[in-house]
């Protein structure tokens, strides 16, 4: 049988029919269920960049400490 990830990322061809693509989905929802480290990384890892409005800007601290 083919990886779990070869398998979710043919779930968006816009070649696959709407039952293949159920099809495909619950195989590796019961090999995630089952326990496969690899079927819970296909699913549910997301491998998007960040969005730029979500990367971290570091700033100077805002908060001002009283003078001794």
């Amino acid at each position: 049988m083919a990886d779990p990830a070869v398998r979710t990322a043919m779930t968006f061809s816009r070649h696959v029919t709407h039952e293949t693509r159920d099809r495909l989905l619950a195989l590796v929802e019961a090999e995630k269920a089952a326990g496969s480290v690899d079927a819970w990384v296909a699913l549910d890892w997301s491998f998007r960049e960040p969005e730029p409005a979500a990367v971290f800007v570091a700033r100077p601290n805002p908060v001002r400490l009283p003078v001794a």
